[in-house]
């Protein structure tokens, strides 16, 4: 059977409500009625055209309970723009994993975000707060990794990217909060900052902050 334009919907999400409307080639709406019936003649959208969209886990899949997770289509979409990632947590989610270190290299990362914070890197051969060197890297402090466009010992993020990057790594999974990375647990980012708040940054920076990532 061919399938027309009237056999089409366009799909619209609300971002206020998290819910779907499907609006039909005439312009009309898609409404679920209390009696069970579907209609489709609603001249606007309002809740009684709001949809929402479960997604079920299937035998190869296994999805975390993170509540934004579907803001990351990258993820997982109903297209084939994804990484299929509960595809992979079906197999391993990174919570039987350790020692995995990633060098983040860009605005720095808020190390304090709630998804985030434990899942940084700590430096053990430096002191937090004493305002000493004590590991003679030339850094004061840099207990999550170093600040190279500042020149200091804190990566803490001033853009927002870094972050931003930081959680679709590592953003801790399962846990009911935000979203997931593709590691929920298991891996230790380290913020390395050589990008300033406006976007800018020197290549040189870079370099040595991946310098800084092999010597730790």
């Amino acid at each position: 059977h061919h399938v027309g334009d009237r056999e089409k919907f366009t799909l619209a999400y609300d971002t206020e409500s998290r819910t779907f409307s499907l609006e039909t080639f005439e312009g009309n709406f898609v409404s679920a009625e209390p009696p069970g019936w579907v209609l489709a003649n609603r001249p606007r959208n309002s809740l009684w055209e709001g949809f929402r969209i479960r997604k079920i886990q299937g035998p190869h899949q296994r999805f975390p309970n993170d509540p934004d997770l579907s803001k990351l289509w990258a993820m997982h979409s109903w297209g084939s723009h994804d990484i299929d990632a509960p595809e992979a947590w079906k197999m391993w989610t990174g919570e039987i994993g350790g020692g995995i270190i990633v060098a983040v290299i860009d605005t720095g990362v808020d190390y304090n975000h709630e998804d985030l914070k434990e899942q940084m890197w700590v430096n053990r051969r430096e002191i937090p707060g004493n305002g000493v060197d004590d590991d003679g890297n030339g850094f004061v402090d840099d207990i999550h990794g170093v600040d190279f466009a500042n020149e200091d010992g804190d990566p803490f993020d001033d853009q927002i990217h870094g972050t931003h990057c930081s959680g679709t790594i590592a953003g801790i999974g399962n846990n009911g909060i935000g979203i997931a990375g593709i590691a929920w647990r298991g891996v230790r980012v380290m913020a390395l900052k050589f990008l300033k708040s406006d976007g800018s940054g020197r290549t040189s920076d870079a370099i040595r902050a991946i310098e800084y990532a092999i010597a730790h």
